[in-house]
């Protein structure tokens, strides 16, 4: 085999064996619904922050370590609990398994993309809306 079979065959092993990484390239995306009409929040991630939006509204995260990652939504007078992300495993990496062995589920795994958000659309309760208090002098 000469030497440019030999690297042919070595950069389609990298490229083409890391299914959740190529195919889950951009940060999970999680849409935030529901809450009090025509309200305008404060949405907080570890990526991004979104101002002075309406909902529903969709914003990223990183994709690396998902588990227990909190969202704040907050308003001019208030906040919502925290949303807390969980994980579930990325379908791709057992294709990459089958397909790309070793090589791929390293590539999946050093790029943080084994795991993905278990639920990806979230629906705000008005009921759960927290005013903060305001405190007057006496």
């Amino acid at each position: 085999m000469n030497k440019l079979n030999i690297f042919v065959v070595l950069l389609s092993t990298f490229v083409f064996t890391s299914c959740a990484t190529i195919l889950n390239c951009n940060s999970p995306q999680i849409t935030i619904g529901g809450g009090m009409k025509n309200q305008r929040v404060t949405i907080a991630t570890d990526k991004e922050i979104a101002q002075n939006v309406r909902l529903p509204y969709t914003i990223s995260v990183k994709s690396n370590t998902i588990e227990g990652k909190r969202i704040k939504v907050t308003a001019e007078n208030g906040s919502y609990p925290d949303i807390v992300l969980h994980k579930k495993v990325n379908p791709w990496v057992f294709g990459n398994i089958i397909i790309g062995g070793l090589i791929g589920v390293a590539v999946d795994f050093i790029s943080n993309k084994v795991a993905l958000p278990r639920q990806t659309t979230f629906m705000l309760d008005p009921e759960t809306f927290e005013k903060d208090e305001v405190i007057t002098e006496m």
